[in-house]
């Protein structure tokens, strides 16, 4: 692989503008071999079964960069140049490297702020996913239509010239790992209509899961998301046995909070939301200083609350504060 590409940075053949739009001329023809060799050498490389190559070396016209693409070949996964992701290997317009670099189809990006769109769709996938220490930023030495685009498609890889050609295999196994992690999560890309903000959800985030915090997290991801895809559900649903750590309660403890309480949230004031079998008020018992924090299990550590408050006291926004204003009315 390394050789036929060392072939091909040659005035003989680029600037390929030299060739016009003549398919036919034997130096192009030259290249294209050239081309088909590296895809096949390639293929190699890279794990069996999993990825395609292809030439690109111009459709309607010969491309000033030229390029061989890498597309994952899971049917489930949009891997084209148009819309997806790929990696793949780029020539510099006057042919004196490559640059190895994984792609964000940019076709399907339209309306609005585009370059900004653009900017922001590759900083979420970097973000998530991270650049195994490739480089962000490449240069092509065009800054005019397909080439300025990919490079601000670019999400992350590497310049080579002659000099460092020979590091191309084992960057590309690496580079291949990180493409197998965006594969495997599938991620979707929203963006506003200017650009500047936007945010990923994955395969991943629809994944069913036993971590009731994993469980939220991926439920306020998909919440912001309108247009999500619909929930399938699980008509049979697994479950397994989990040890949790449990601590010793005063019953005591709990019946006198309950009693000062009477029937009253210590919080919100409002009356507990119904009655039990039993006649007696539903309210809950909460701690301020939690037990797993090494809080007491005393009346002065514990306060009863509705459900509503309960909750909020464990997950909602203000619940720092509703700390600080149980422990100023109830602990010592």
């Amino acid at each position: 692989m390394i050789a036929p590409i060392f072939r091909t940075l040659s005035p003989q053949f680029f600037p390929t503008a030299k060739f016009g739009n003549s398919f036919s001329n034997p130096a192009f023809l030259e290249l294209q071999g050239l081309f088909d060799e590296i895809a096949s050498e390639m293929e190699p490389i890279l794990t069996p079964n999993k990825y395609s190559v292809s030439t690109n070396l111009g459709r309607g016209g010969i491309a000033f960069v030229p390029w061989i693409g890498i597309h994952s070949t899971n049917t489930t996964f949009d891997s084209s140049a148009n819309n997806g992701f790929y990696l793949t290997l780029l020539w510099k317009y006057s042919g004196s490297g490559i640059c190895l670099s994984l792609q964000k189809g940019t076709d399907g990006i339209v309306g609005g702020n585009k370059a900004g769109k653009i900017r922001t769709a590759v900083e979420l996938i970097r973000n998530k996913y991270g650049t195994g220490g490739f480089e962000t930023s490449i240069d092509l030495e065009y800054d005019k239509g397909r080439p300025k685009a990919y490079e601000q498609a670019h999400i992350f890889g590497r310049e080579y010239h002659p000099d460092n050609l020979s590091e191309l295999p084992d960057d590309l196994v690496k580079i291949e790992n990180l493409y197998d992690a965006v594969v495997n999560d599938n991620p979707v890309v929203f963006l506003d209509e200017e650009g500047s903000t936007g945010s990923i959800i994955g395969e991943r985030t629809f994944e069913s899961t036993f971590d009731r915090d994993i469980l939220d997290l991926r439920t306020s991801e998909l919440l912001a998301h309108s247009q999500r895809k619909p929930s399938k559900g699980n008509r049979h649903p697994s479950h397994r046995v989990v040890e949790t750590n449990q601590y010793e309660r005063d019953p005591a403890v709990k019946a006198d909070v309950l009693q000062r309480a009477n029937g009253v949230c210590e919080l919100c004031n409002y009356d507990a939301p119904f009655t039990k079998d039993d006649g007696s008020p539903f309210l809950e018992v909460h701690h301020i200083k939690p037990l797993a924090e090494k809080g007491p299990d005393i009346v002065e550590n514990a306060v009863a609350l509705c459900p509503n408050c309960h909750r909020e006291a464990h997950h909602g926004r203000n619940r720092d504060s509703i700390a600080s204003t149980l422990r100023s009315l109830f602990s010592n």
